[in-house]
């Protein structure tokens, strides 16, 4: 964690997520969806699930955080492992 002066910046797992914020896109869908919730989910939960083939410009880009997912020790497990 790093104080910026007017805002508190997360590194690791804890900084990757807004709180509410899938209550929220739930509650949106609820009110004006078309899709069921699991149709609309589909696509995100099987890349999470089966994951992807990586291209060299993600592998590239991915790189520029390495060194900080090396130094936590949970975001080394969710995603180094």
């Amino acid at each position: 964690m790093a104080e910026t002066g007017t805002s508190t910046v997360y590194n690791g797992t804890a900084g990757r997520s807004t709180p509410g914020r899938f209550r929220g896109l739930y509650a949106m869908h609820g009110a004006h969806g078309g899709l069921p919730w699991s149709e609309l989910a589909k696509p995100a939960i099987d890349l999470a699930r089966d994951g992807f083939l990586a291209t060299h410009a993600y592998r590239h880009y991915a790189g520029f955080g390495l060194d900080k997912l090396r130094a936590d020790p949970i975001s080394c497990i969710v995603y180094l492992d």
